[in-house]
């Protein structure tokens, strides 16, 4: 292996190739952590040590679906890569301090990470148009919501950023 890891690296100067090795029956891929019992393999979420753990803070001004994609993006990730009723257990732990420690309450959180019911659609109006306006605290979710109910899909940008703050437009 390590014949055709030199190989492979010595072919472009610009292209460099990294290779993990098993250390102790572990072996870190992408986010996952593969771990070698016996002759099977479990696995678990990985982070690299440097992960500091700080995620879109929940008092944050930033719309209440991407608070909700944050918690349910991460929960969804310890369900479909954790192999074992342990690693699961210990994944959703860990979560709920992370999302503690970004300010998201308990409530919510068990609220976004339950399984989802389906709902009836049909009394909703599908969504024919699509507008974006700026997001505001409060005022853009009601807006949003009264919206969708007359079809209109609509999507949030910030209205205040730090760019816009300090570039000057010359004239």
């Amino acid at each position: 292996m390590d014949g055709f890891f030199t190989q492979l690296t010595s072919k472009n100067i610009a292209i460099q190739f990294e290779m993990e090795k098993e250390v102790e029956g572990k072996l870190p891929f992408l986010d996952v952590l593969v771990t070698r019992n016996g002759h099977s393999l479990s696995t678990s979420v990985y982070r690299k040590s440097m992960n500091t753990y700080r995620l879109l803070n929940y008092e944050s001004s930033h719309p209440a679906c991407h608070k909700r994609s944050v918690v349910k993006t991460l929960w969804s990730r310890a369900e479909r890569v954790c192999s074992t009723d342990h690693s699961l257990k210990e994944e959703r732990n860990r979560l709920r301090k992370v999302f503690r420690a970004n300010g998201y309450p308990n409530k919510m959180g068990k609220r976004w990470t339950a399984p989802q019911r389906e709902r009836d659609r049909s009394a909703t109006p599908q969504a024919t148009t699509r507008v974006t306006i700026p997001y505001v605290k409060g005022a853009s979710e009601i807006t949003a919501r009264l919206l969708r109910r007359h079809g209109v899909n609509v999507a949030h940008k910030p209205c205040n950023t730090l760019h816009g703050a300090i570039s000057k437009v010359k004239d």
